[in-house]
């Protein structure tokens, strides 16, 4: 493309209209970086106050593909990756890393049962166990779940990994996971209310059961509830829900206002501390708990 000619204006439309942010610019290195054509298609700034934007070069990962070499570690889209760039970015006086991949979690599923029935692509439990730097469980307990991760799958996962159990503590063998030298934070216990002094007091965090103590998770399981009662019987509650709950509104959230935000919602810390200094009060932490409100 070549262009012979230019105009004091963009375009002309017969209509109000939003341009697209996508453009194409064909030209020199030098054409490039001084056009300011996506400027000139953005509309106005909704901020106040500009004056915290600085410019600044950044390191991305995605620009280089995730392409490591003479790491001690495996590169890709994992915890370890994105370090390694926040690391170099510092070193080197770069002012802004850019984080292009999610959270920056690779996410491995395991669910035999969908998967026998769906195809969905996802993986037996000891692949994901040697991947996972975090193996997270939330599976009923049956006899086919009951211990699932014990000492032959802890062999299986990486010396540094994780282990998050909030599903229910009988998946989990705790004395195997005493003794695999892995960490863990759990919400659920073998042997409810009576827990393992020494798996309580070495866990990251401890909570007393109430993952999934949330004003929205209540509020919505007892509607599912009432709808179900209400097709068999016949009764005209269809579209119920709570009516001293607020429905939750889901949205995607990034991982910096996670970090700035959930501290004021939830201090799960806190909570850890409580557990830990009062195990015998387990029953009584969960059944006075103050429920959670679902922000994103």
């Amino acid at each position: 493309m070549l262009v012979r000619e230019r105009k004091d204006h963009i375009a002309k439309v017969d209509a109000p209209r939003a341009f697209p942010w996508r453009v194409a610019i064909v030209g020199s290195d030098t054409d490039l970086a001084a056009s300011n054509l996506s400027y000139l298609l953005a509309a106005p700034s909704r901020l106040d106050d500009i004056a915290w934007i600085k410019p600044g070069k950044v390191a991305w990962e995605w620009w280089n593909d995730w392409n490591l070499s003479g790491v001690d570690f495996r590169a890709g889209v994992n915890p370890a990756t994105y370090k390694y760039y926040i690391d170099f970015a510092a070193s080197e006086g770069i002012e802004y890393v850019i984080l292009d991949e999610a959270w920056g979690f690779r996410v491995l599923c395991c669910d035999p049962p969908r998967e026998e029935l769906e195809h969905c692509g996802f993986l037996p439990l000891e692949e994901v166990a040697r991947e996972a730097d975090i193996l997270t469980f939330h599976t009923p307990l049956d006899d086919t779940t009951r211990h699932m991760a014990g000492e032959r799958l802890f062999r299986q996962m990486k010396p540094d990994a994780m282990v998050i159990n909030s599903s229910r503590g009988e998946v989990v063998d705790g004395d195997a996971l005493l003794r695999s030298g892995l960490r863990w934070a759990l919400d659920v216990w073998e042997h409810e209310p009576n827990l393992n002094p020494q798996l309580l007091e070495k866990a990251l965090l401890a909570t007393p059961h109430i993952a999934g103590y949330s004003e929205q998770g209540k509020a919505n399981a007892t509607a599912m509830s009432v709808a179900a009662l209400a097709r068999c019987f016949g009764l005209p509650l269809e579209g119920w829900y709570p009516p001293e709950a607020s429905p939750s509104a889901p949205r995607p959230i990034a991982w910096q206002e996670l970090c700035s935000t959930i501290g004021e919602v939830y201090d799960i810390e806190a909570e850890s501390r409580r557990l830990k200094g009062h195990p015998g009060d387990f029953e009584s932490l969960r059944d006075h708990y103050a429920y959670r409100r679902e922000y994103f």
